[in-house]
């Protein structure tokens, strides 16, 4: 949906023309899902990071996994029994 260049960042952007769509429509969104980075995999020792040291104790270090993640306060949508619809 046009999210890479020269639309990045602007209102041509795709995602924020459909997000506006929705507004102008009053369509209640109750999840967002994005598949960002999808295609990218790698097994490589250390080729993943997080913003906290931690964290590749608990998650690894490889970028070889998809993850869910939301709010603190928005835990619904990351629930396996979550119906979207």
């Amino acid at each position: 949906m046009l999210e890479e260049l020269p639309f990045f960042r602007t209102e041509q952007l795709g995602s924020y023309v459909h997000a506006k769509s929705l507004r102008d429509a009053n369509v209640r969104v109750r999840a967002m899902i994005c598949l960002e980075m999808i295609g990218y995999y790698t097994d490589l020792p250390n080729s993943q990071e997080y913003p906290l040291s931690g964290m590749a104790t608990i998650y690894g270090n490889r970028g070889d996994f998809i993850a869910l993640v939301g709010n603190m306060g928005q835990r619904a949508p990351l629930n396996p029994r979550y119906r979207l619809l």
